[in-house]
This record gives C-alpha cells, sequence and structure tokens, in this order.
C-alpha cells in the first residue's frame, strides 16, 4: 500500500488557483510567444537538436557494443557445454546442451529455492564492427522532440510544446531524424484529444439520464510520504449501486491501464475507507465483444454500461 501524508478532493481555492496559474501560463505560453523564444534562441536549440543525436548515437554505440561481447562470452558457454566440458551454472551445479530445444540449461533447475542462469543458443548479432563503423545510424524516438523540450523546460523554465518545437525546425531546415513525426501526427493527436472529450460527455449524459450522482473530473489532491504532492483526475466517480465506482472512458481495450485506476482507487479509498470502491472501463471502439476480452476490471461497451445502470 502507498504511504499517503494526506489525500483529499479539491476544494473551491484550489481550482480558483489552479486556473490563475493556467490562465497565466497560457498567456505567457501560447503558440506565438514559443516560436518567439525559440527563434530568439535559435543557436541553441539547433544545438540541442544536434546534441540530441550525437548523443543517441554515442550510447547506442556504446551498449550495442557491450550487448555483443556479453552474446558472445555466452555463446562461448554454449560451445564450451556442447564440446563436454564442465561448464557450471551459477547455482554450482553442471550446465548442459537440451539438443531437443536447442538451449543451454541447469541440470538442477528444478530446485527454485537458488538462482540458474540460463544463457540460451544467441542468434543475435556478435559483430561489434556494426557499431564501429562510421555509417553507424541510430534509432532515434518518435517522442524525442518531447524530450528536448523538457531539456528546455529544465534549462530556462519555459514550456515549449513540441509541435511548435517541430515547425521551428522545419522553417529553419532542421532534418527531423523520425520519420513517423509529421505535421499530420501533431493534427491527428489534438483531433483525439477532442474526441475523447465528446465521449465523456456522452458517458456523463447517460449517467445523468439514469439519475446516478457523480463527480466530472474531479480533481484529487495528494501526497506520498517523501515526495512532492500530486493532483490526479479520474474521468468518473459516482455512485452506483451504493458503491464508489471509478469509471474511465478508453478509445480501445488497448488503452486500458490498469495502474492509473488502481492508483485512482487507492486514492478514494484512502479518503473514504469504510466505502467499497469499484472500478470500471466504457471502451466506445471495439473490434469483437467485450465479454471475450480477459481483464482485471469491468470493461463495458456503450450499450452494455447502460444496460448496467439500469
Amino acid at each position: 500500500m502507498t504511504q499517503f501524508e494526506f489525500v483529499r478532493w479539491f476544494t473551491k481555492d484550489d481550482y480558483d488557483h489552479l486556473n490563475k496559474v493556467m490562465n497565466f501560463h497560457k498567456d505567457k505560453n501560447n503558440s506565438e510567444s514559443q516560436l518567439s523564444w525559440l527563434q530568439k534562441n535559435s543557436s541553441e536549440v539547433i544545438g540541442l537538436h544536434e546534441m540530441y543525436y550525437i548523443f543517441e548515437c554515442e550510447r547506442q554505440i556504446s551498449e550495442g557494443i557491450l550487448k555483443c561481447k556479453d552474446r558472445q562470452e555466452k555463446n562461448k558457454i554454449i560451445d564450451s557445454v556442447k564440446n563436454g566440458e564442465i561448464v557450471k551454472c551459477s547455482c554450482g551445479s553442471n550446465l548442459r546442451w537440451v539438443k531437443n530445444y536447442n538451449f543451454v540449461g541447469c541440470t538442477n533447475y528444478q530446485d527454485t529455492s537458488k538462482e540458474h542462469n540460463y544463457p540460451k543458443n544467441y542468434s543475435e548479432h556478435t559483430d561489434v564492427s556494426k557499431y564501429t563503423d562510421s555509417d553507424f545510424v541510430p534509432v532515434i524516438s518518435s517522442q524525442y522532440l518531447s524530450i528536448i523540450c523538457k531539456n528546455i523546460k529544465q534549462e530556462h523554465n519555459i514550456k515549449i510544446q513540441a509541435n511548435n518545437l517541430y515547425e521551428f525546425y522545419i522553417l529553419n531546415n532542421i532534418k527531423i531524424y523520425n520519420n513517423e513525426i509529421t505535421r499530420d501526427k501533431f493534427f491527428s493527436l489534438r483531433e483525439s484529444a477532442a474526441l475523447s472529450k465528446k465521449r465523456e460527455i456522452l458517458i456523463k449524459n447517460i449517467l445523468e439520464k439514469n439519475n446516478i450522482r457523480f463527480g466530472y473530473q474531479k480533481n484529487i489532491m495528494y501526497k506520498i510520504k517523501n515526495q512532492i504532492q500530486g493532483i490526479k483526475i479520474p474521468d468518473f466517480v459516482a455512485v452506483i449501486k451504493g458503491t464508489y465506482t471509478i469509471i474511465e472512458q478508453k478509445k480501445t481495450i488497448d488503452n486500458i491501464n490498469n495502474f492509473q485506476v488502481d492508483f485512482y482507487k487507492e486514492l478514494i479509498q484512502f479518503m473514504h475507507p469504510k466505502v467499497l470502491v469499484d472500478i470500471i472501463y466504457v471502451i466506445e471502439e471495439h473490434i469483437r465483444p467485450i465479454t471475450t476480452y480477459d481483464t482485471t476490471h469491468k470493461v463495458f461497451n456503450i450499450d452494455e454500461f447502460k444496460k448496467y445502470l439500469l
């Protein structure tokens, strides 16, 4: 269980303060001011882009060489065992070659009280020349612009959105290192957020129609011991059939995040230790019947959710 110092619902004063802060940052960090700041600091921002690439290149080369050497060492062990040499497992027993399954294993593997190493037969790349080649090209994350934005925030305490950073680099003829990052991708993310809001409104109307008492995106302030305080915002917390019910809407079953809702449950249970707390997902887009999915919590499509409320 998480050790909380306190957990409470937002008060009116909390909301007033939050709105004041958000409005301040909204005025200060609109797209125009962000792009202006980027252009004024263009040399540094372009340098951050180049340095990110260099850092990733060096990191991946270093890790790649280490992995190759590790695989080479494990392959030596495998070859020794296959040739009949005595090689010990980390538990002290002998290793053996299991021909039918093409791997090396411990002869005492059934003893679970001890740790065992199983250096399987690696067929992966073991030639370090791939990483010493001057033409080595690192794999760059599709989130790398957001990482640069975080670096700017840490260095200059100014919030830059990834889509504005993208536009700055494009306008300055800077090559984007991941082809998945496009202007259309940023537009689709905004459209997805707007669509999610529409889905929440639909669920809100269903709850109202069924006279369900609920809170919609009510902020919860909390503080974990020895950590800074934080805020969590469940989509809905409703009282359904006498039970506090956390309702999270998701686009598809693949968007489910049990860690997220289980933490919401911990927060509510801390505030209301004597009440039952349940969790429900409402999925708007699904390929096959919801009931065929193996899930930790209840999962309904819209029609099933309506029936559940009756």
